[in-house]
């Protein structure tokens, strides 16, 4: 951990609390204006490969989301690097996110459905942080 991540985490302590439906609403928003198409981002397929690798470790699950997603999650990052105040957004929408996100992946994983956008954010930001 260098400097610059202590001070970002200073900073992130300073602010409010934000309500995790408004971070969620804020973040899908600022990712689709800038050109992600999230509901289209994660196929059932990749669902069904992303599902199965979660299940043997956060490791094996990033993996997958690139191998299933890579071009989109490299869209993110750049995004991310871009800037400082999504960064801190999806750091948050992570923390909030995850348990009910995992859940999720494990329940539509053999749904005919693309993942909502919703479950697409949290697995390409996921495998971009």
């Amino acid at each position: 951990m260098g400097w610059r991540d202590i001070i970002s985490d200073m900073s992130r302590e300073d602010k409010p609390l934000r309500d995790r439906e408004d971070v969620a609403d804020e973040l899908i928003d600022r990712l689709q204006t800038s050109g992600i198409v999230l509901p289209e981002a994660i196929r059932p397929k990749a669902k069904r490969k992303i599902a199965e690798a979660a299940r043997r470790g956060d490791k094996e699950r990033k993996s997958a989301i690139l191998s299933q997603a890579g071009r989109q999650v490299e869209r993110v990052t750049q995004r991310l690097r871009n800037d400082r105040d999504l960064m801190d957004l999806a750091r948050d929408f992570l923390d909030m996110e995850a348990d009910d996100a995992l859940h999720a992946l494990e329940q539509t994983q053999k749904t005919g459905r693309n993942a909502s956008a919703r479950l697409a954010a949290y697995l390409l930001l996921d495998a971009a942080l």
